[in-house]
């Protein structure tokens, strides 16, 4: 579902827009989608790496054992909230480099003839 295609098929491309522009957003819509999906595990990630870090330095004890636990601890300590630091950061980054990328890989496509239906550059 938050595929390019998958987007461009069922929601941009029939309702908003058609044209160059709607790779850039599709795929930056996606990625977003993607994003909301995934932060939590990546705040738990991160918590984890840094834990380590901290343990074996001797500033810190072990607070989380796992990847399970760690998100359900901080989903009670710190409420739902907790689970969604950084997040707007991320959606910023993953808008930008993902509607980028897939931007211009279409534009070059056609520009190269190799979009659908193209012969390519025989």
């Amino acid at each position: 579902f938050f595929s390019v295609q998958g987007l461009q098929r069922h929601f941009l491309s029939v309702y908003l827009f058609s044209g160059i522009m709607d790779n850039f957003l599709c795929a930056g819509f996606a990625a977003v989608g993607a994003i909301t999906i995934m932060n939590p595990v990546d705040v738990v990630k991160t918590r984890l790496q840094f834990q380590g870090e901290l343990e074996a330095k001797g500033k810190s004890k072990r607070v989380y054992t796992g990847v399970v636990q760690a998100l359900t601890h901080i989903a009670r300590s710190e409420g739902r909230a907790g689970l969604y630091k950084g997040y707007m950061a991320a959606v910023f980054l993953q808008y930008a480099v993902t509607s980028t990328r897939f931007g211009v890989y279409f534009v070059s496509q056609d520009l190269l003839g190799l979009g659908a239906g193209g012969r390519g550059l025989a």
